[in-house]
């Protein structure tokens, strides 16, 4: 049983590396922003916000779901620092590549949101046995 449960654990250090590849292509929040704002940055930065208030909630509902075993929390809780880590590194990288100066900030932003997003999605599929 325990097995079952730190497979989805495991994976979660693996997550960022497949979502970074679409985060360029895919950034709807900042085409959305440049529709619909007249400050992309600030219209990005709510997004940002938005992303992390369902990605804590998404991370909360794990938690406590896996709250019989101490171990496994410690495992959740090392591996969404390391992630955290990881998307901030991945992004601030991504903006530093593809970015002129004027630009970086955006990019990072959109990529920021992108792996929110991406990352409260898999936390609201990990399902287990209590």
């Amino acid at each position: 049983m325990k097995i079952q449960l730190l497979l989805p654990i495991s994976i979660f250090l693996l997550l960022p590396s497949l979502c970074l590849a679409g985060s360029k292509i895919n950034s709807k929040d900042s085409a959305y922003c440049e529709q619909n704002s007249s400050n992309i940055i600030d219209c990005l930065i709510k997004k940002q916000g938005d992303t992390k208030t369902a990605l804590n909630k998404a991370y909360n509902q794990v938690y406590k779901m896996i709250s019989y075993d101490s171990n496994l929390q410690k495992a959740l809780e090392k591996s969404q620092i390391e992630w955290v880590k990881l998307r901030n590194e991945q992004c601030s990288l991504e903006a530093e590549i593809y970015g002129r100066q004027a630009d970086q900030y955006l990019i990072e932003q959109t990529c920021l949101n992108y792996l929110n997003k991406q990352r409260t999605l898999y936390l609201n599929s990990v399902e287990t046995a209590n």
